[in-house]
Order: C-alpha cells, then structure tokens, then sequence
C-alpha cells in the first residue's frame, strides 16, 4: 500500500512497534518530533569570554506553539509511505519533511525517514530491525546525519506470554558545513551512543489472584544516544492525572501513558508491573515499580512504587484505596531536586548532557525531597439515575503549576566541551525563584477531598456537580483538585446537536500580587467561570461548533462526550485555563473537503 501526501498533519506519522518505540514515541499530547526544524551551528564571538558556539540541533518551539483553537498543530507534513505485508514478511517505510506555516512549499530544512521490517521465522519466533535517518540542511546541502539502526526480536511462549529484545546504535555528526575553527579544533563533531531493553510478559490465573498479567523490563540508553525521531523526556514521569485516585474512565488508547516508563538517555530503567482482576472476588489490583540511575555514574535518580486497589464492598457501592511513594536522592545546594520535565527538558547538545541543573537557590543540601500519596475513595450508584462520588488524599507531593511559572534563565553561561575544551558551548541555566512559598524538602503534606453528584434523567442528558476542598491553597486550576464548586451540563441532543456548560467557582490565590509584594500579601480571590458550547453534525465529516468561554484544554479530542476535554495534567475532569469568564465567542467549521 503506498500513500503520498501533499499535506498532511502528524497523525500520518510511522509510529513504530519495536519495544524502545525508536520513530514517534512521545506523550498523547505531545507533537511529534518528525515536525521539529534543523537550526544550523550559531558562533558568537565576546571580547571577553572568547567564542562560543551553539551547536547545531533541531528545535520544536515552532511546532510547540502553532496551534489552532482545538489544539491540533499547524505545522504539516509532505512526503510517502509504503507498507507491504508478505504473510510471514512485513515491511514499512515513511520519508517525511515539516512544511511549518512560513515556509515556501519548495523549501525543506531537514529530511527523516524510517524503515522497519519484520520477519516472522517460525510462528513463536519473531526478528526484526528499524532504521531511521534524519538530515538537516543548510540551502539543500546536508548539514547533519543522525543516523539510529536497530534489530529486535520476540518470543511467545504461548498465545498470551512472550519475551522481547532490542539493541540500538546511533550516529549522529553535526556541523558537517562549518568552516569555523576555534584553537585550530574543528567544531564539527560525531556522537555515538546505544540503547538496549529487554523484558517479559507472563500471564497467570490463580484461586487468590485471580487473572494477573506481569510485566518486567530492563532498559538502558546512553547519554549520547541520539534518536532524533523520538523523544522520551515527557513519558520517564507518571502523569498527573496517575498520581491521584479517580473514578473516572480513563480512555483506553491514555491508559498506557498513565505510568512513567522512567527512561530518557542517560538513564537505566528496572521495571516490574503486575495487574490482577479477580472477578469472583469482586476486586482489582494495580502495582507499577521502577528503579533508575543515571548510565555514565550510576548515581541515583528516583525509586517509584504505585498501588490502586478496586473492590466491589456491597451492590453498587466501590471502594478504592490508592497509595504512590516516590523516593528522590538528597538534596544538593541550589539544585531543584524535582520538577516535571514537561516544563524544563534536557540540553539538546549531547555534550551538556546532565550538565545543565535546574537551579533554585531555596534548596538547603541534605535533606530529603521524596514525595508520598495515601487516597481512599467510595462510589455509590444508586439507581440508573444518580451516582455519589467522594474520596480523600493525604499528599505531600509538588507540582508544576503555579510554582514552574516562576523562572528565569541565566545567559551567557559558556561551558567547555569536555571533550574539546578549547571550544566554549553557549547554554542557558534555568533557574527558580521564590519557591519557599510553595513549600521546601522535607515537603510538608495537606489533604484533598473532593467530590462529585452525577444525576443521568435520560441516557444522553447529564448533570454533574463537582467540588474539591484543598488544605493546599497555591494548587492551581490545571484539573479537578483545585477549591471550587461547580455545576456541568452535558446534552447530547440528538444525532446532529450536542451542548455542554459548565459553571465553577473557585477560590485562587492572587499569585501575580503574591509576587509583587515580596510574597506578603497571601490574598484569595473569588473566581466565577461561565463556559458553553454547542455542536452541529453537518455530515459524518464535518462539524459547525460555536463556543462560549474557555473551559478545558482542548489538546486531545476524546469522541463522545464534550465534558471531556483531555489536557496534559487531566484527561478524565477538565482544568480552567482562565480562572473568571472569558468574553470570548469562536465559531468554526471543521470537516474533510
């Protein structure tokens, strides 16, 4: 089967199969990195510190923030794909270019591709290989090769068992046009690195456990191992929404990303997770466990355990106990112990790789930053009609959101090539402020409560109230667990009309005055919030909406529901990206013409 696309967005990417995901592995909301751009080397010369350079590397911030009101990327793709299946014998193949809303059609900065093949060699025994590519270019001349080559394979055992393998290599040379020289080095450069993963997967059935699936790996990438068709940093963390008890559906193509997987390069990786469902018994069970430590020292980096266990208490009546334990290393002086990557990413240069440390001049040495959750949780399902919903967290664990927004990055901070000291490597420091207002190691814990009336008159008319009490008061809107009270209106009228509203309240803490007034004047506001939004089926492809407000974060579109909006922190409640009504109506025509 082969397609050609003129234009089209990343959902036409080739995501592929083999266990390190080496081609479009990134979060659920993530873009993809096939629609990143090559920025060529940059020199900068000072009178002072001499010359520095930024390397070569391929950048995102286009593609990051072009995006329309729904939340789908507007940076594009040009180019074809093969696929043939030959029954014991499959092979696939994608070459892609970007097309970002600047450029010339006829331009191309950069060329990836990848080729997977796979070859089953008796019918338990698989072996394959992935080889991707990626050129950037400077006036269609190639200016960077990164090149990652591949072989896996996977053994059944049985219908449902199987082991798996993988081995990576990558080259990546950047530079190749440069005519600088600094000290008579040449600054061009070639990086290599691996990656290896390794693991099972075994499924029993037992009188007490019931049907228990069990997943264990062990995964190991190098610093320097450079994969530039993927990216990890995003998916090594759990998920907000993962770390809190919920008894919201969570959709089945999210529930993978649910758990961090703990790698990134630099990193290894030991994992164990067991699922059990005992149906006679009435109860379930989750349990997720990692270890990392970096690759270059074997320092520790983080220990995670996770536990949800569901059971069925009386007819109707489900209760949940939920507990997560992430343990971190102590303390240095000034160095954030932790913050999600989602906000602040790795240094592109292979070189600087764990050098960059998020600084925070708050932080004491020695102390222990590790975070912990308790939850218990009760659901009652009356009749068909009306649902009572109600759980309790004690936590003493720290998120992004508002404290990440309270940063700054230190320039001019040139940092010698380890391997070529002579050439100075321009990089940024990003550092923190203010953060004793949030809470400092050892985290001091709070407790949320939270809960939901769901009344159902009819199948496709739903209302749900929804509060949540928080003892911690700087936790900002970005899902469910914030203070407020509110009410959700969801209509699915007919085959063609659909309407959902919501009102909350909620009290915030004036952040912006906190601080503008050296962080004395700890003000909570009032926030009134109005949103709506109704929808038109023209025809199976294409839809009129109209839009009142802002509610949610529109960065994946679930089907069904409009009460669903999933974001990165919440993808089961919704988040309030404006805190008051937004005076805002949007009216748009989407469909395939």
């Amino acid at each position: 089967k082969l397609r050609v696309f003129g234009l089209a967005d990343q959902n036409q990417v080739m995501t592929s199969d083999d266990p390190l995901n080496l081609s479009n592995h990134k979060d659920y909301w993530e873009h993809s990195k096939w629609l990143d751009q090559w920025k060529p080397v940059e020199v900068m010369r000072d009178n002072t510190q001499g010359t520095t350079i930024l390397r070569g590397h391929y950048e995102d911030e286009e593609a990051f923030y072009a995006k329309d009101s729904s939340g789908n990327y507007l940076t594009l793709l040009r180019g074809a794909a093969l696929e043939a299946d030959f029954g014991r014998t499959y092979v696939g193949m994608m070459t892609a270019s970007r097309f970002g809303l600047w450029d010339e059609y006829q331009t191309l900065d950069n060329i990836p591709g990848a080729i997977r093949v796979k070859h089953m060699v008796t019918p338990q025994w698989m072996l394959g290989s992935l080889y991707t590519y990626r050129i950037g270019l400077i006036d269609r001349e190639p200016d960077s090769f990164n090149q990652v080559l591949s072989f896996d394979t996977k053994y059944f055992t049985n219908e449902t068992d199987y082991m798996y393998a993988q081995a990576a290599g990558s080259l990546h040379e950047v530079d190749r046009l440069s005519e600088v020289q600094i000290a008579g080095e040449d600054i061009r450069r070639d990086y290599e690195g691996y990656a290896y993963k390794t693991g099972f997967v075994m499924n029993t059935n037992t009188s007490w456990f019931g049907e228990s699936k069990v997943h264990g790996d062990f995964a190991w990438m190098d610093a320097k191992f450079k994969p530039e068709l993927s990216k990890y940093t995003s998916t090594r963390d759990d998920e907000l929404w993962g770390t809190q008890i919920t008894f919201a559906e969570i959709p089945p193509d999210l529930e993978p990303y649910k758990i961090g997987t703990g790698l990134d390069r630099g990193r290894y990786v030991g994992r164990l997770s067991i699922e059990s469902n005992n149906l006679s018994q009435g109860w379930t069970n989750e349990f997720d466990m990692r270890h990392v430590r970096r690759t270059d020292s074997n320092s520790f980096i983080e220990h995670v355990m996770r536990n949800e266990f569901t059971v069925n208490l009386a007819s109707g009546l489900t209760g949940k106990v939920f507990g997560r334990s992430h343990i971190l290393p102590k303390t240095q002086s000034d160095v954030e112990p932790f913050l999600s990557s989602f906000i602040f990413t790795e240094d592109e240069d292979p070189a600087l790789f764990g050098v960059v440390q998020l600084t925070n001049s708050d932080i004491d040495p020695g102390l222990d930053p590790s975070q912990n959750t308790w939850g218990l949780g009760l659901q009652y399902e009356v009749n068909n009609q009306w649902t009572v919903e109600s759980s309790w967290s004690h936590t003493n664990e720290v998120h992004d959101f508002p404290r990440g927004l309270q940063n700054g990055l230190a320039l001019n901070s040139p940092y010698p090539d380890p391997e070529f000291p002579s050439v100075l490597l321009d990089r940024t420091i990003p550092f923190l402020y203010g953060q004793h207002v949030y809470g400092l190691p050892p985290y001091d814990y709070y407790s949320i409560v939270k809960e939901r009336l769901i009344y159902q008159p009819a199948d496709k008319l739903q209302f749900i109230f929804h509060a949540a009490q928080n003892s911690n008061r700087l936790w900002g809107p970005i899902d469910e667990n914030f203070n407020h009270q509110g009410i959700s209106v969801d209509y699915q009228i007919n085959d063609r009309w659909s309407m959902f509203f919501d009102y909350t309240h909620s009290r915030q803490v004036n952040v912006d005055r906190l601080i503008n007034t050296n962080y004395q004047e700890f003000n909570i506001v009032d926030h009134h919030n109005i949103y709506g939004i109704l929808k038109y089926k023209i025809n199976p492809s294409s839809v009129l909406t109209m839009e009142y407000g802002v509610f949610g974060d529109n960065l994946y579109n679930n089907e069904g529901s409009l009460a669903l909006p999933a974001s990165q922190y919440a993808v089961t409640t919704f988040s309030l990206p404006t805190l008051d009504t937004e005076h805002l109506f949007r009216i748009r025509l989407e469909g395939e013409f």
